[in-house]
């Protein structure tokens, strides 16, 4: 009994040699570290990913994007071009019925492109009204000669007389000066308050210079 007791424990520990032992080695750490390699891999590859797009997402403050930059440095038409007004000191400009001020102006007007109306007014003279185009980035002159369409009346009376032009009073007898208007047809008359106006309907050609005399009787 005992000689086979002792067999069957040698047979075991032979048996146990060979096998190994039984129980299960520990996997856990193994098994937590591929589990935390796996989901650490989709984790780097996603910053790798944001990482990548990031300068494209996500910009300094006041930064700009490359396609903003080149949209901002292309070279932009402009929409305004410039007018140098020429006419006589103290003519007034109108551009579309907006008062610009007094000649000469310090520096040429800014408009935008495109068409404009301007007006050129003289006390003396009728206006002088301009159709012009702007175009962007130019430079246009436009002038105004009252000069080239003026006519010049002198006028004398006996005894003094008052002159008006068109209704509208000019000066009183004896003139220095001649009396500027613009070339045409005007209605001349002298007024004297102890006399019977005396009536002139006149014409007269660009820089044409006419004299009317008139004594007055009782």
């Amino acid at each position: 009994m005992i000689s086979v007791l002792v067999l069957l424990a040698g047979y075991f520990l032979v048996k146990e040699s060979l096998m190994g032992p039984t129980e299960m080695p520990e996997l856990s750490p193994v098994v937590h570290d591929s589990l935390n390699l796996q989901s650490a891999a989709p984790a780097e590859s996603q910053k790798k990913h944001t990482d990548s797009l990031s300068p494209l997402v996500r910009l300094p403050a006041g930064a700009q994007s490359p396609a903003e930059h080149k949209r901002e440095t292309a070279p932009r038409m402009p929409d305004s071009g410039s007018v140098m007004l020429v006419s006589s000191p103290g003519v007034k400009v109108n551009v579309d019925s907006l008062f610009i001020g007094e000649l000469p102006l310090q520096r040429p007007l800014r408009l935008g492109a495109g068409p404009h109306t301007i007006v050129f007014t003289h006390p003396v003279f009728e206006p002088v009204v301009r159709l012009v185009r702007v175009a962007p980035g130019k430079l246009l002159t436009v002038s105004a000669d009252f000069l080239a369409q003026a006519a010049y009346l002198r006028c004398t009376s006996v005894p003094w007389a008052e002159i008006s032009v068109d209704d509208q009073y000019r000066d009183t007898t004896p003139l220095d000066r001649p009396i500027v208007l613009t070339a045409g047809k005007h209605r001349l008359r002298f007024h004297h308050p102890a006399f019977r106006d005396s009536v002139w309907d006149v014409s007269l050609a660009p820089r044409e210079t006419l004299r009317v005399s008139v004594t007055f009787k009782p």
